[in-house]
């Protein structure tokens, strides 16, 4: 049996006081594919595959390559002016554009300024969005209830009220 005199990482971050969005970029910072650091700043589209980590800002597009299974994470501290485009996002940032995903996740802190255009959402209570809910895809217009016949206006009478009386 082999023991390692070193801390397990996730028992450390057990002890630190972190939001969940952060122990999850914490824990798996080394799997993000591509990484951009809060001191960085990208002018102009900017294209990824795998995962992304977005601790920076991007002044621009955000898109997933190849509309592949792409993952953006927007941290924090991140910072998207223009539209972002992937299967996947989870934001705890400020986006100033529309968002297009499958899968849209706002954790606290999360701040869109722009639509949202996804197959499905989580929103923490404490994000805040400026903008449109798009339900895209074609099972969106499965989801809206449909009516047989047009609704009809029924007006509401009280006892008391002065009622013309046709047929007298």
């Amino acid at each position: 049996m082999i023991r390692s005199s070193c801390v397990q990482p996730a028992y450390l971050l057990k002890k630190i006081k972190m939001n969940t969005l952060e122990k999850i970029i914490a824990l798996n910072r080394f799997f993000y594919r591509t990484s951009i650091d809060n001191q960085t700043v990208i002018d102009g589209k900017f294209q990824f595959s795998g995962k992304l980590l977005l601790d920076g800002m991007v002044n621009g597009e955000l898109e997933g390559r190849n509309h592949e299974n792409t993952t953006a994470v927007v941290g924090p501290a991140g910072k998207v002016n223009g539209d972002i485009k992937c299967r996947t996002i989870m934001i705890a940032g400020t986006v100033y554009g529309d968002v297009y995903a499958e899968s849209v996740f706002l954790m606290e802190g999360a701040r869109i300024f722009g639509d949202l255009h996804y197959d499905k959402l989580e929103i923490d209570h404490r994000a805040v969005v400026n903008g449109r809910f798009v339900l895209r895809g074609e099972s969106a217009e499965s989801r809206v209830p449909s009516f047989p016949q047009p609704l009809q206006f029924i007006p509401k009478v009280e006892v008391g009220m002065n009622l013309p009386i046709s047929g007298m």
